[in-house]
């Protein structure tokens, strides 16, 4: 092995967001091996047509022995209208496929076609970036993890060069064998074949096994580290920065692929540490808002004790921050809701999915509706000011109209809790349903029960993209389907600032 090894890593072009992943990779290999060289360039902030020159400028500079891809997005339909609306398309693809009006079918057809292209064009340039290295520097090693490559590895991995390494999951140990120069060799004995690597030779496909998770106790994020390898940081300064508190989630949520990617166990950061990284974000960059990137910042019961333990450490600092993360609400206790308040918690995002306890059964997400709602009404007896985004599911399996309007009994039991009641239009409401379409995943009971039931077909592609794959992708199956699809766009049309509440009020009207 050279004495010194460079890896450069590259953030696919996707939204703007923090890049935890690369950030956790390059101050785990900081750690355990110092010397490494180590860069990150952010494609996602680099204008479309700059973005080959810059890939290309800074391998001729920086001259790296791994170029180590992630690839964070891919699904361009993403089955959500949200807070941002960064997300159209499942309004235009519900014009396209529910809308009375004829012309706005028509319309909204040629909108579909450029998401067709965009989505197309997105493939083809990620795709194509890792080819520009593999040709022009078939001498490097080149990795690829990331979450769109850990959930359509088996695509992805066909559609890039031979030798490229792919990576599910997580990636610090199978990295760090990569720096200490292990082989790429197709024996029984190669070290890669004990990490969740995947590499193509021919049309033989490779893959290994992990054999030993992440050490968290390894990894620990320095914000001047990071900033001195990362000449955009200055971009994300002003921003939400996301910070792991843990990996791993022991519920088995049939549509969820957390479990899949970081494992069915949980593994606790120490707490300490966590916050120590909040303090030197703060100091270091002046950041005042974080995300704690968790699958569940409150994983079970037993991570109430930690979740305490790391807000009275947050509390103790009395820093002016805030922060968010998905929240388990039925895990919230009066204390730790007071706890919640004290270390200044922003705006958060509840997972309820659906009012109807048989839903959330037959999802097995591993909650009582009621402890949601009870959750909730400790955050406000604690004084809470902040916004409580709640996830609903329309039309998951076993939907009828009673659980439709059960779902609507529990917003407006939440609703009620915090806002004292319920207001589609104002600003100021607190409580605002996102309402989602469950989009089918790989590697989900989800999908499983769908192939089972014929509703997809063996065999069947999940990165293609057509007509017919759009609608059972986003899924919305009958006799609901038209019901739903058309109040959606009755409430996008209103001009309603509160939609899901919005969307919740018509459907309300119309079923009752």
């Amino acid at each position: 092995m050279p004495e010194t090894r460079k890896v450069l890593y590259v953030r696919l072009p996707c939204q703007k967001i923090y890049p935890v992943g690369v950030t956790c990779l390059a101050s785990y290999i900081k750690k355990l091996r110092p010397d490494t060289g180590q860069r990150i360039l952010d494609l996602a902030i680099v204008p479309a047509g700059r973005r080959r020159e810059t890939l290309k400028e800074t391998i001729e500079t920086f001259a790296p022995d791994i170029v180590a891809f992630s690839w964070r997005d891919i699904q361009t339909i993403a089955p959500i209208f949200d807070r941002d609306e960064r997300f159209p398309y499942i309004k235009k693809a519900f014009e396209f496929y529910y809308s009375p009006n004829p012309l706005r079918r028509i319309a909204s057809s040629f909108s579909g076609l450029k998401v067709v292209k965009d989505y197309l064009s997105l493939i083809r340039e990620n795709t194509g970036l890792i080819r520009l290295v593999t040709q022009r520097w078939p001498e490097k090693r080149v990795v690829l993890g990331g979450s769109a490559f850990s959930v359509f590895s088996e695509q992805i991995i066909k559609m890039v060069p031979e030798g490229v390494v792919g990576i599910v999951g997580e990636g610090e140990n199978a990295l760090l064998k990569m720096v200490d120069d292990a082989g790429l060799s197709t024996g029984t004995s190669d070290p890669l074949l004990e990490e969740r690597t995947v590499w193509r030779d021919g049309d033989t496909i490779y893959g290994g096994t992990q054999a030993e998770p992440v050490d968290l106790d390894k990894l620990e994020i320095d914000p001047g580290y990071i900033r001195e390898i990362f000449p955009q940081w200055e971009a994300y300064r002003n921003g939400s920065v996301g910070v792991q508190t843990k990996r791993g989630c022991y519920f088995n949520c049939s549509f969820c692929l957390y479990n899949y990617i970081e494992g069915r166990d949980v593994r606790f950061r120490d707490t300490a540490v966590v916050v120590r990284e909040v303090e030197r974000f703060h100091r270091e960059w002046g950041v005042t808002e974080f995300w704690f990137a968790d699958a569940q910042f409150i994983a079970s019961p037993k991570a109430i004790a930690v979740c305490e333990d790391l807000l009275e450490r947050l509390v103790a600092l009395n820093l002016p921050i805030t922060w968010g993360s998905y929240i388990r609400a039925n895990h919230i206790t009066p204390r730790l809701a007071q706890l919640m308040v004290a270390s200044n918690m922003g705006d958060i995002e509840v997972s309820i999915t659906s009012g109807s306890q048989k839903i959330v059964d037959h999802l097995t997400l591993g909650f009582k509706v009621e402890e949601i709602v009870q959750g909730c009404r400790y955050l406000k007896e604690a004084g809470y000011k902040g916004r409580i985004y709640l996830n609903f599911s329309l039309n998951a399996p076993g939907e009828t109209k009673e659980t439709l309007l059960q779902s609507i009994d529990a917003y407006k039991k939440i609703a009620a809790a915090i806002d004292g009641g319920i207001d589609a239009t104002l600003d100021k409401a607190q409580v605002r349903p996102l309402l989602f379409f469950i989009g089918i995943q790989p590697h989900t009971e989800f999908e499983a029960e769908l192939l089972k039931s014929g509703y997809l077909d063996k065999g069947y592609n999940p990165l293609s993209l057509n007509p017919r794959t759009i609608r059972k992708m986003m899924y919305n199956p009958a006799p609901l389907d038209r019901l739903l699809a058309r109040t959606c766009l009755e409430a996008w049309d209103s001009g309603a600032e509160n939609v899901g509440a919005e969307v919740f009020r018509l459907l309300e009207a119309k079923l009752k």
